[in-house]
């Protein structure tokens, strides 16, 4: 009884459904990603239609909007004042406002920043300390 012959056919068999199932995958997810840069090169393509068209136009700075910096401040006394006039020296009069992060339980650093009065400047103090 010759048992090797049908059972390498069956394998044979099996092994051949296998591949023709990982092909049929390979050419579904290769045409997926084949839409995707289609979409992307079609974008990009009109994007870079509408910046010829625009070309004899002088582009104008759009404003960036106003600018939202959080700096926490815990036992910080020592360096938040410096930090705070060295930060409105460097960005001027720019559109920014910093949100400075305060807690009750800490009088060092609450009193520090009492003496800086800028608009730009907004004191958020917690309702609890951390400690």
């Amino acid at each position: 009884m010759d048992v090797v012959g049908p059972l390498f056919a069956a394998l044979e068999f099996v092994m051949r459904e296998a591949a023709l199932f990982a092909a049929v995958g390979f050419l579904f997810l290769g045409l997926s990603d084949l839409a995707v840069d289609l979409i992307w090169l079609g974008l990009a393509a009109r994007r870079r239609a509408g910046r010829r068209a625009a070309a004899g136009e002088i582009p104008t700075a759009r404003a960036p909007g106003r600018l939202a910096i959080f700096v926490p401040a815990w036992d910080e006394a020592a360096v938040i004042g410096p930090m705070l006039n060295a930060a409105f020296a460097a960005w001027g009069e720019g559109d920014y406002r910093i949100y400075l992060g305060l807690y009750p339980d800490d009088p060092a650093t609450l009193a520090a920043v009492q003496g800086i009065d800028d608009p730009r400047l907004r004191r958020v103090i917690g309702r609890n300390g951390i400690m």
